[in-house]
């Protein structure tokens, strides 16, 4: 509690201030000292008066749940939390008086979720991203961000960082190596590429969506949401010029509450290439659709028309990937398998014979945060002379750059 002579176009006023039982601080301007003195030990008393005993006993789950009430991010957002608080927060430390949680608890926290299997995985062996844990930690300190100051003077996430797993889990990563860099069941090899390309276009009419969306996911390394997200007015101009113009725009992506929301990140708003093989499909579609109004959705699709057509194109290739005999089985693939399977073919061939794109053209392509995030998942495309243990991925091909230039 204190009171400020302030100076005022009304003269010399004062002001009281004082915290309130959330901690944080308030004031109000009164005319004399005296009344701002007795207001400020009026809040001040009535804030010691609910600083109640079931305050301090606030556990975390009881945090958590009045965050989740009060927080207003993007839905998707929301949904991420919620899940993160329901699978891993609670069952682990929900129990735990929020006042009792230190960085000690919150490190071991961390390193059980490093190691946690995930669940949703066919392959029970696999354990979580280290962007999933990252993404928990974030909603955990969001979460005690909001505790009142009177039960946690200092937020014990603070600091800390995701664990990496043993450096034994990232020896000699190599694009051949699948079960090594982690994507294995979840990316497609060239010649699977070309036998989804060629499934999709054969089984899928032109005056369906899905026909140009599927090829979408493959072809240009989009995110599930982006092209969902994407109008006419967007692509008029690309598809119908001659000869075409090589340049998908991302602006926006769709929500699943069915509305139109920003991107990512800033840079997930980008312009990537018009790849043949999408741009052919898309002008078809096009050239079928009835509303080509230029701020209607390109892609007006139904969730579970779509799940039910993508299982569809899976079981098909699938099949003629046993047909064709061909050495590696066809996964269970999903539109975020594409991404995964865009970015590593394009490294690839630039690990191979340097004609693809370099490392930090495909982060813009992706529409990465930053390099470290693109080399993270796909530093097992690159050249083998770029891998030099023990330093993380991104630095080592940043050097690697800059002795190049």
């Amino acid at each position: 509690m204190a009171i400020v002579r302030v100076k005022t176009k009304r003269g010399v006023r004062y002001k009281a201030v004082w915290r309130d039982r959330s901690g944080r601080q308030r004031y109000k301007t009164f005319d004399t000292r005296n009344a701002a003195r007795n207001y400020a030990e009026a809040k001040r008393l009535e804030a010691k008066a609910d600083d109640s005993p079931a305050e301090s006993s606030l556990t975390i789950t009881q945090l958590a749940d009045t965050f989740l009430e009060k927080a207003n991010p993007k839905a998707n957002t929301k949904r991420a939390w919620k899940s993160a608080i329901k699978r891993h927060i609670k069952p682990y430390i929900g129990d735990i008086r929020a006042q009792d949680l230190d960085a000690d608890t919150v490190q071991e926290f961390l390193e059980y979720l490093r190691d946690k299997p995930d669940g949703r995985r066919k392959d029970k062996g696999s354990t979580l991203s280290r962007k999933t844990v990252k993404n928990i930690l974030d909603c955990l300190r969001h979460i005690l961000d909001s505790a009142p100051r009177r039960v946690l003077k200092a937020n014990p996430c603070a600091g800390l960082r995701v664990p990496r797993r043993p450096e034994d889990h990232r020896v000699n990563i190599h694009a051949e190596d699948d079960d090594a860099h982690g994507l294995d069941g979840r990316y497609l090899d060239e010649i699977q590429a070309d036998i989804w390309t060629e499934i999709v276009l054969k089984n899928i009419d032109a005056s369906r969506p899905e026909r140009a969306l599927f090829v979408c996911y493959l072809v240009e390394g989009v995110r599930g949401s982006e092209p969902l997200g994407s109008i006419w007015e967007d692509v008029t101009d690309q598809i119908l010029a001659t000869p075409l113009r090589p340049v998908f725009p991302i602006k926006r992506s769709w929500d699943r509450e069915d509305e139109f929301i920003t991107p990512k990140s800033r840079n997930a708003r980008r312009e990537i290439p018009l790849f043949p093989d999408f741009a052919l499909a898309l002008k078809e579609w096009y050239l079928a659709c009835e509303d080509k109004s230029p701020k209607a959705r390109i892609f007006p699709l139904q969730l579970d028309g779509f799940r039910k057509l993508w299982g569809q194109m899976v079981k098909l290739s699938r099949a003629e990937n046993e047909r064709r005999a061909h050495n590696r089985p066809f996964p269970d693939i999903t539109p975020k398998g594409m991404r995964h399977t865009f970015a590593t073919i394009h490294a690839n061939r630039f690990g191979r014979t340097e004609d693809g794109p370099a490392p930090k053209t495909l982060q813009a392509w992706m529409g990465h945060s930053n390099f470290s995030v693109t080399m993270d998942v796909y530093a097992h495309c690159v050249r083998e002379d770029w891998i030099v243990l023990p330093k993380p991925f991104g630095s080592r091909v940043s050097e690697k750059l800059a002795v190049n230039e």
